[in-house]
């Protein structure tokens, strides 16, 4: 059976102290390493593209297009709001 090895390297990352807290309370929170999460978080980021749906919706706020109101008093009256 063949081994599937991936290659890593090593970098260094300046952050501000309080998303280096952050980064480690997140990490907690799923019983992961820091780096596990970070690694994760940051894969997750490169490989996964937003669905058309999305992209439709992220043209739409970059161009400034009124979206309407989200209704916030209930989950029902935010379904009501989203799906009009």
């Amino acid at each position: 059976m063949e081994s599937t090895v991936t290659q890593r390297r090593r970098i260094s990352v300046e952050l501000p102290i309080y998303a280096i807290d952050k980064l480690d309370q997140l990490a907690k929170e799923i019983n992961v390493s820091r780096t596990s999460f970070l690694e994760r978080y940051l894969l997750d980021s490169l490989y996964h593209e937003p669905n058309e749906e999305t992209l439709a919706a992220m043209k739409e706020a970059k161009e400034g297009k009124y979206a309407g109101v989200v209704d916030l008093s209930s989950t029902e009256a935010m379904i009501k709001s989203i799906l009009g």
